[in-house]
């Protein structure tokens, strides 16, 4: 290591060939905040999965369902809902559209 001085700093720098340095730079162990939000991550996408096989065994995502605001809502809030579907909450949306006027 070579010592240097900026602004009256003293800065230590690897010298040229100095067996100490690395020839890589290495990486960055993850920090704390990027662990908690990668496990945040991981539970979300687990979550909303439940909620994806809630629906699929409900049936909601066959050929035979009409498309309207109320089927779509009411699988959409079952993927949202998770796994507290399988804890009994069945959510159900009750819409009601303007009709075309004559």
């Amino acid at each position: 290591m070579v010592a240097i001085s900026l602004w009256g700093l003293p800065l230590w720098v690897p010298a040229f060939g100095d067996p100490g340095a690395p020839s890589h730079p290495t990486p960055a162990a993850p920090r704390e905040d990027n662990v908690m939000k990668m496990i945040i991550g991981v539970v979300i996408i687990a979550w909303l999965a439940i909620g994806v096989a809630a629906a699929g065994q409900r049936g909601y995502f066959g050929n035979d369902r009409a498309v309207n605001c109320k089927t779509s809502a009411s699988t959409g809030l079952t993927i949202l809902a998770g796994p507290l579907n399988y804890a009994g909450i069945n959510p159900k949306v009750r819409c009601k559209t303007p009709q075309p006027s004559s």
